[in-house]
C-alpha cells in the first residue's frame, strides 16, 4: 500500500512525497490528487518525491508516463526527487518513455529540484 501526500506549497508548487510499495492503482490516486490540484493552477510546477518508494511496479511507472505525455499541456516542470539508484532508474524510465526530457528532470537533493 502507499502512502502519499499532495499538497500545494507557499511558492504555488505542487508537492507530493510517495512512501512505501507503488502498484498501479496507487500511482492513479497519485495522479488523481495531482490533476484536483493542477486544476487550480493552470501552469503546473510539480515536485514529487520518491525518496520513500520502497519498490515500484511497471505499471505503476506506466501510470506516470501515460500522465505526462496525455498532460503535458499543463506541466509547466516537473522534477522527480530521489536518493537511491532504484529510484533514479525508475525515474530514468518514466523521463525517457514520456519524451519529455525538456519539462521532465530527476534529482538527487530536493534543494537542487526546487
Amino acid at each position: 500500500m502507499v502512502e502519499y501526500k499532495v499538497w500545494i506549497d507557499d511558492n504555488g508548487i505542487i508537492r507530493c512525497v510517495v512512501g512505501g510499495s507503488h502498484r498501479k492503482r496507487d500511482a492513479q490516486e497519485v495522479i488523481d490528487d495531482i490533476k484536483k490540484h493542477s486544476k487550480e493552477m493552470g501552469k503546473a510546477r510539480i515536485l514529487l518525491d520518491i525518496c520513500n518508494i520502497e519498490e515500484s511496479t511497471s505499471d505503476a511507472r506506466r501510470v506516470y508516463v501515460n500522465f505526462i505525455k496525455k498532460e503535458s499541456r499543463i506541466l509547466e516542470k516537473l522534477a522527480l526527487h530521489g536518493k537511491k539508484a532504484m529510484q533514479r532508474v525508475m525515474a530514468n524510465f518514466i523521463i525517457v518513455a514520456s519524451g519529455c526530457e525538456k519539462e521532465v528532470r530527476y534529482f538527487r537533493k530536493e534543494k537542487e529540484a526546487l
